[in-house]
């Protein structure tokens, strides 16, 4: 049996399409729990974030908080009839990322991962790929973290 809770809103919007819903500030920093004190530690730091959606928010909300070492990895960026700037927007697939090992702070998923992943292998795949890319004693944050076997 499992605890019934009402879910807030900055958690339904979670649960939205990451190109929809969190456009704000403070509900990066909710689901992520970051204050804004952390922002300012992470200004040195090399960023991924995963699973970005096209409109990379997460993103250009850490750029206007000085951090400009964030890069933006989303599947969707394969498509030609997608309009983004280049540069740090990058496409790619969480359980083959094209980056070295070892070149990342910290890395952010939300939704994308396991989300949106199909199979346990993908899942597994994926968070190794994580690991592999974060620099020894950095730091991954996922939202929401919840795996169904198949």
């Amino acid at each position: 049996m499992g605890i019934a809770h009402e879910a807030s809103a900055e958690y339904k919007c979670a649960l939205s399409s990451p190109d929809e819903g969190r456009t704000t500030h403070e509900q990066y920093l909710e689901i992520f729990h970051l204050q804004e004190s952390d922002l300012e530690h992470m200004k040195d730091m090399r960023i991924l974030d995963l699973g970005s959606g096209v409109q990379t928010p997460f993103a250009e909300i850490l750029k206007e908080k000085g951090i400009e070492n964030v890069f933006s990895l989303e599947p969707k960026f394969f498509s030609t009839s997608v309009s983004v700037e280049k540069g740090n927007n990058i496409a790619g697939l969480a359980n083959n990322l094209p980056f070295e090992k070892e070149v990342f702070d910290i890395v952010f998923a939300s939704n994308s991962v396991p989300g949106y992943l199909e199979t346990i292998e993908q899942v597994q795949e994926s968070l190794e790929e994580v690991i592999r890319v974060l620099k020894f004693g950095g730091e991954a944050r996922f939202f929401h973290c919840f795996i169904r076997p198949n």
